[in-house]
């Protein structure tokens, strides 16, 4: 049995010592990409949670830059970086509220297509107003000298997680293989 008033008087003492700088990089590092990871603006577009305004921008922004009125739901995957059900939920839920139609495509029958409707279109444009409103607010207080700057170090921040995420994964640390096993293992009893 452990001794947790211990363990917590240990962290105490380790929040006391002085921490050199690449352990505060760490930390606000991590902090500061999560807080990111999370605006609080998405919850002010009406009628879209999270997940809803990252998929309807995904399709609006693929259908317009490829000039295509029809998406493949495997490219959303891939572009999300989303599992393949959690980007399915969340274009059943704006299905359900006729803002896309997901249709099989006629070329290749294992692949669903997806396409805005009228209303999906203009729930689009009423989002990119309110984020295009939002991003001017942001520019104009960051001046821009600092947001050009900001936007070629987080291009290369996200160069350099994706290359560090691959090496991670190609050097097999995956949090499945790492997790415990759940479940009773052969001949055990509970």
């Amino acid at each position: 049995m452990t001794n947790r008033y211990k363990e917590r008087n240990d962290e105490k003492a380790d929040e006391k010592r002085p921490e050199d700088a690449a352990e505060r990089w760490d930390r606000d590092f991590v902090r500061e990409l999560h807080a990111i990871r999370r605006p609080k603006i998405l919850k002010r577009i009406p009628g879209l949670n999270n997940g809803e305004v990252w998929i309807l921008g995904a399709i609006w922004g693929l259908e317009r830059e490829r000039q295509m009125e029809r998406i493949r739901v495997s490219e959303l995957v891939k572009m999300m970086h989303c599992p393949a059900p959690a980007v399915s939920r969340q274009l059943k839920s704006l299905e359900s509220r006729s803002f896309i139609l997901r249709e099989t495509d006629p070329e290749d029958r294992r692949n669903t297509l997806v396409s805005l409707t009228d209303a999906g279109i203009a729930k689009a444009k009423e989002m990119e107003a309110c984020l295009n409103e939002f991003a001017r607010g942001v520019y104009e207080r960051m001046g821009a000298e600092d947001m050009e700057e900001l936007i070629r170090l987080l291009r290369r921040l996200r160069h350099i997680l994706e290359e560090e995420e691959g090496r991670w994964m190609s050097a097999g640390r995956n949090r499945k293989e790492e997790a415990p096993k759940k479940g009773k293992k052969k001949g055990e009893m509970r």
